[in-house]
């Protein structure tokens, strides 16, 4: 109104630095088509750079219009003016009017611009105000334990933000309350953002563990693997050499003065060789216990460099040569004459490395090359150096193998056909040897070319070497003796007997029992019954009249004086002359099924009435009529069940052999059974469904039933059985031996003494008589052994170095009678050998025994599956292998 103005705009700056219309008075819309104005675009642009008013007289006709219901006009004098507010130009105003603008008139713009401009400024503060107070709350969020501190901070910003109306001192005193805001909000996103950091790091740090965990588990993974198979073929190793020593010794022994004296010399000479072997093998397994324990002692001397590559080259010439190789040994000129070092360990790594080396080597060379070097210390000093170089041209080592060959327990292969022999710790040893020399041994290896190890010791070695021991005291641990709660401390007075009116034909009863009152009701009942009565109060005096007067029947308390009842059940059961009595268990110890499982014929507990009492005589009397029935073979192989009935035959026990279960059932259900012998295999069903047939059959659920079968059973399983088999035998070399003592067991009879001494009567010698038999082993020691004793019993030997030599010595020889396989042999093992054997149809029936000298677990499970008929580990015992044989070759 003052400055007359008809016509006016109002343009502010934007965050993006332009201007744009706000507000105008009484402009048409199109002259406001420009909403957005950039800087130093139009007269407007051009104040907003400047920041002076421009002044715009006689403004042409068509320059603006000012419009009112009555009519139009263009106005004469324009003036665009900008508000400024510490320096910055914080808005613009364009005013029109029909007069000219006055120099007074721009005195009042002038004036009125700068609270125009203190409020636009306020205004945007209030604007930067609330982002910033919307922000600050997004953040309170995320920071919940700032709440509280925010809040007080929002409300000191709103009173602020209220008081900046009054005064422009209020605004800049609002503006450092603001900065200050932001100085704490900056340091509380630096914590967080240090906290992130932290939280990071952490998070790496705990993956990095987690990292090195699942790297020491697959390492112990892999070193549980490789030590698997270390014990598997360090058993072979040390079983192979032991084999040999057996059976040699053992033809030796058999046959005395009146073997062929060449024949014995070369025995004794195989014999000798296995031993030695076997030696090395026993020292390198003590000296890595040493080096672990730190136990292993060095004996620093001087040592003549010449004289030991002499003995070097004198001790690996020969074997060098029996393989058709080249030896050298190279020394380099200007080598001292000698050395401080352990002669005994120097010359035990070289003898490991040119070992390997020769060992390793079909074809080329191995050299030993000597020379002389000059290394620097830790300290900074110069020290001599000896470097001894084994070079070979054989099979190389692969590159991801090379640090495997140094540590213990792991060998480049440890399958059961691998080609070359050994442990695998002469490495590890030699390295852990070098190390207490103050050396080194690194190596360097192509596959197909060849392999370079360098020995480095030192030429004066001064260190205190002299032994390496960790003496830590150990305190002896105190052995504390536990009482046998099932032992009683009371002794009583002896109960009167029938131990002096014994005559010959009289049917004894034998009460071991502690308590007078029931041995003397025990000894009424059985004396009525017309049995004469023995009476031991005592636990040992028990087992001294079993064996004396061997009874008819024995009535067992479990708690006794001296000996408890289980030691004499196990006592009664393992003595060939009493474990045919029946035992009939009475305790008030809770029922144990155990002592059924070890051929108890019942169990009752006490108190006992007279029903219990004739309870107990009546299963010692049925079991005495079990020795007079017959047992049942169920195997799907009526060859193996036969050769079985045979092996009966010495206790005079008659046997029924049937292929399968229902068979069986027809069996029991028409004739009387003592006992069942079950192969697992001929069923074809798992433990848990055979014991689920058999109780289905009532017969079969009164029969004590001998599992038998050559896989190894779970834990499961084996809880099963544990509820309804009597016993289990295992298919071993002496699974035939072990069944005859279970059913001797469950039928309560006598075994033949002579028999006992005969282990298989019924075959004579003329069993192995003639028979071609094929070894196939790649040890030439064990082919020697076996071979000779076989010899013994006429037997006609055919020899393979390895499967596939096997295969072919089978084919070409149709009507061989029995095979002997070695199981761990080079390219082929026995596994696939015997595979390949029963895809022929003609050798299906062939008799395979399996012979290893690993007895690893699922080893037995393992050979049965690949189709051997039976099963014998190393070292193997020479009668256990013919009596084996017989059995398989019985007709």
């Amino acid at each position: 109104e003052n400055l007359y103005a008809e016509v006016g705009v109002f343009y502010v700056k934007t965050e993006e630095g332009s201007l744009g219309a706000v507000a105008g008075y009484a402009c048409e819309t199109e002259e406001l088509s420009m909403p957005v104005i950039k800087p130093g675009e139009n007269l407007m642009g051009q104040v907003f750079l400047s920041k002076k008013p421009v002044i715009l007289n006689d403004v042409p006709d068509d320059f603006l219009n000012i419009n009112s219901a009555l009519g139009k006009a263009t106005p004469r004098s324009v003036i665009i003016f900008p508000l400024i507010y510490e320096a910055e130009v914080k808005g613009i105003i364009e005013l029109g009017s029909f007069k000219h603008f006055s120099q007074k008139d721009e005195m009042l713009l002038e004036r009125v611009s700068k609270p125009i401009a203190i409020a636009l400024n306020t205004a945007f503060s209030r604007l930067e105000l609330k982002e910033l107070l919307e922000e600050t709350q997004a953040q309170a969020e995320e920071l919940q334990s700032q709440q509280e501190e925010l809040q007080a901070i929002n409300h000191e910003l709103e009173q602020q933000t209220y008081k900046l109306t009054s005064s422009e001192e209020e605004l800049i005193a609002q503006q450092e309350e603001i900065l200050q805001v932001s100085h704490m909000l900056e340091e509380r996103a630096n914590e967080l953002e240090e906290k992130n950091v932290e939280i990071i790091k952490k998070n790496n740090n705990l993956k990095s563990f987690s990292d090195e965990i699942a790297k020491k588990n697959k390492e112990l993974q892999l070193s549980s693997k490789y030590k698997s198979e270390f014990l598997a073929n360090m058993s072979h190793e040390l079983r192979t050499p032991l084999n040999s020593i057996l059976l040699l010794s053992k033809l030796m022994v058999d046959q005395g003065s009146a073997g062929n004296p060449f024949e014995t010399k070369d025995n004794a000479q195989v014999i000798y060789n296995s031993g030695k072997n076997l030696l090395d093998l026993i020292n390198e397994i003590l000296d890595l216990s040493k080096i672990e324990a730190g136990k292993m002692e060095l004996a620093l001397q001087p040592v003549s460099i010449q004289e030991l590559i002499n003995e070097t080259k004198a001790l690996f010439c020969p074997l060098a040569s029996h393989k058709k190789l080249k030896f050298e040994a190279e020394l380099e000129d200007g080598l001292p004459l000698e050395i401080i070092t352990d002669r005994l360990r120097l010359g035990q790594i070289l003898k490991n490395l040119i070992t390997n080396a020769i060992k390793f080597t079909d074809k080329g060379e191995v050299a030993l090359k000597v020379q002389k070097a000059l290394k620097i210390k830790p300290d900074g000093l110069p020290e001599d150096y000896i470097i001894f170089s084994v070079i070979d041209t054989g099979i190389g080592i692969p590159e991801d193998k090379q640090k495997l060959v140094f540590e213990a327990f792991h060998q480049i292969d440890g399958s059961s056909n691998r080609k070359y022999p050994g442990t695998g710790l002469g490495l590890s040893i030699s390295q852990e040897i070098c190390r207490l020399l103050g050396g080194s041994i690194s190596l360097e290896s192509q596959v197909g070319v060849g392999s370079t190890f360098t020995l480095t010791i030192p030429v004066q070695n001064f260190s205190l070497l002299q032994g390496i021991e960790n003496p830590e005291e150990t305190s002896k641990s105190e052995i504390t003796f536990a009482l046998n709660e099932n032992i009683s401390n009371f002794i009583p007075e002896p109960v009167v007997d029938d131990r002096k009116e014994i005559s010959e034909g009289d049917k004894l009863i034998l009460i071991v029992e502690d308590d007078v009152v029931i041995a003397n009701e025990l000894l009424s009942v059985a004396r009525k019954k017309g049995y004469k009565g023995l009476v031991a109060v005592r636990g040992d005096e028990g087992l001294e009249l079993a064996e004396k007067f061997k009874p008819s029947g024995i009535i067992l308390d479990l708690r006794l004086p001296v000996v408890d009842g289980y030691y004499i059940l196990g006592q009664l059961k393992e003595n060939p002359k009493t474990a045919h009595i029946p035992v009939h268990i009475i305790s008030s110890l809770d029922k144990n099924i155990s002592v059924l499982g070890k051929g108890a014929v019942g169990f009752i507990n006490k108190p006992l009435d007279i029903e219990m009492i004739e309870e107990v005589f009546s299963k010692i009397e049925s079991a005495e009529e079990a020795a007079k029935s017959k047992v049942l073979v169920i195997d799907g192989n009526l060859q193996h069940a036969k050769a079985f009935s045979g092996y009966l035959k010495q206790l005079k026990i008659d046997s029924l052999c049937v292929e399968s279960l229902e068979h069986g059932e027809e069996i029991i259900n028409n004739e009387k059974m003592g006992c069942v012998v079950l192969d697992l295999k001929s069923l074809g069903k798992t433990p848990a469904q055979a014991f689920e047939a058999i109780k289905a059959n009532s017969g079969f659920r009164k029969l004590p039933v001998i599992l038998y079968t050559g896989r190894t059973l779970s834990n499961e399983d084996e809880k099963e059985i544990s509820i309804h088999a009597a016993d289990v035998v295992y298919k071993t070399a002496e699974s035939y031996k072990n069944l005859l003592d279970e059913v001797s067991l469950f039928l309560h009879v006598v075994k033949d003494e002579k028999a006992s001494g005969n282990k298989e009567p019924y075959l004579q010698e003329g069993v192995l008589k003639d028979k071609v038999i094929l070894i196939a082993d790649d040890d030439i020691r064990n082919v020697f052994s076996l071979t000779k004793v076989l010899e013994v019993h006429k037997v006609k030997v055919l020899t393979a170095s390895d499967a596939k030599e096997a295969l072919k010595v089978l084919e070409d020889n149709p009507g061989t009678s029995m095979v002997l396989m070695d199981l761990m042999m080079p390219e082929m093992d026995g596994f696939e050998a015997i595979k390949f054997i029963r895809e022929n149809e003609k050798f299906k029936n062939l008799p395979i025994i399996a012979v290893t000298a690993k007895a690893m677990k699922g080893d037995r499970e393992k050979c049965i599956n690949a189709g051997a008929s039976d099963y014998i580990s190393k070292p193997v015992d020479a009668d256990q292998l013919v009596s084996l044989m017989k059995v398989w070759l019985y007709q």
